[in-house]
């Protein structure tokens, strides 16, 4: 099963890594999830790669980096448009937290 990893950090590195964050700080999305509601995600506007690009939705096959507002946005949308699950649980967790410590989620697509 293909798997879209996300984590909340902080500040965003001038280079982005996956192999810089611990596994075990990274909570775990589905691939059916972010397909089944990938159009939800369009509706907001995200960093691409950097903070120097931005674009709507998720980055499907690169890195996605969302400040506190924009979890905020994402959240809202989830929250309307999004059958519960364990997939919407976990993700909606983490923006919640992000937008409370005013930190940023990084998505490492696929």
């Amino acid at each position: 099963m293909l798997i879209h990893e996300f984590i909340k950090v902080s500040e965003i590195p001038q280079s982005i890594s996956y192999r810089d964050y611990p596994k075990e700080y990274m909570i775990l999305i589905s691939d059916d999830f972010i397909q089944k509601y990938y159009d939800v995600t369009l509706k907001v506007e995200m960093y691409f790669n950097d903070l120097n690009e931005k674009d709507t939705g998720l980055n499907y096959h690169g890195i996605t980096i969302l400040d506190s507002d924009m979890a905020e946005k994402l959240k809202t949308e989830l929250s309307h448009f999004c059958s519960p699950s364990e997939d919407l649980a976990k993700l909606i967790n983490l923006l919640e937290q992000s937008i409370s410590e005013k930190k940023y989620v990084i998505h490492f697509g696929i």
